[in-house]
């Protein structure tokens, strides 16, 4: 019997990822070494409502909070953000951000979102 999201969601929240943000081990149809970002646009594309519908937080109350999340000089957060981990590069995260808005990271800032 497949596992539902639900229950691949909670499995996921269990693993370390390493210092580099990608997989110590193969998890479902990751092999060792795919980036937790990948994993997560995975989850908000597989999920009905999508994983931050369920976290209940909107991209604008992400982007707020990814705005308080400290970052080095070599632009690395230095702090655990959702399912980034500490040091993951922060244009990292910006590129998801603009992959799941329609206009991008810029429509967050021109808003006075940041």
């Amino acid at each position: 019997m497949a596992k539902s999201i639900d229950q691949l969601w909670g499995e996921l929240q269990q693993i370390q990822f390493d210092e580099s943000n990608s997989l110590p081990c193969e998890f479902h149809i990751w092999n060792k070494g795919a980036y937790r970002y990948q994993i997560l646009d995975w989850f908000e594309a597989n999920s009905e409502n999508g994983v931050l519908s369920l976290q209940g937080k909107t991209y604008t109350t992400l982007w707020e909070e990814f705005g308080n999340t400290p970052i080095n000089n070599d632009d690395e957060i230095e702090e655990d953000f959702h399912l980034w981990g500490k040091g993951t590069d922060r244009f990292i995260i910006w590129h998801w951000f603009d992959d799941q808005l329609e206009h991008g990271v810029i429509s967050l800032i021109e808003k006075g979102v940041a």
